[in-house]
């Protein structure tokens, strides 16, 4: 049995149409499990979320996750006062995060040590993988911007000297 080509096309479009308006809702977010999400209002504003409660703050910029935990790497935002209504800059501190999904319990590391030291305590540290080239990618990707010497986008900002 063949669907008569009007019929098709008209069954397509509607499902399009679906998706479009309600598979799409969320397309800024991705479920880590346990009601934690990873939002991404923007590349530099990239969180962890649970029920609006901000858990890991901006910007993430590789994670991975296991079933108990999820670990990550991110740099840290500043608060910056902009003529354009801007409100943060990313920077170059790096740091480490590993979020308990049980329990929400967050374990934040400004050294990569420490932060191997205590995925090696939690047993995790062969089931994960991170990104760390996403640091240099990351950074480089923004502070092009800020220290580019035409760009007065930035220079204009209180707050914001590299």
């Amino acid at each position: 049995m063949t669907l008569n080509p009007l019929i098709s096309k008209k069954i397509f479009i509607l499902s399009f149409l679906i998706f479009v308006l309600f598979g799409c809702a969320d397309i800024d977010k991705i479920s880590l499990g346990n009601g934690y999400m990873l939002s991404w209002p923007s590349r530099d504003h990239t969180r962890i979320l649970k029920d609006g409660k901000v858990y890991i703050p901006a910007t993430i910029v590789s994670y991975d996750t296991t079933i108990k935990y999820v670990v990550g790497l991110r740099l840290k935002l500043r608060s910056v006062t902009c003529s354009n209504g801007d409100t943060t800059m990313v920077t170059n501190a790096r740091m480490y995060f590993i979020l308990n999904k049980d329990n929400g319990r967050v374990y934040n590391f400004n050294s990569k040590k420490e932060f191997s030291n205590k995925l090696r305590e939690l047993e995790i540290e062969y089931n994960i993988s991170l990104d760390y080239s996403e640091f240099d990618i990351v950074w480089g990707y923004y502070s092009a911007s800020y220290i580019n010497p035409n760009d007065t986008y930035w220079s204009s900002c209180k707050g914001a000297k590299i």
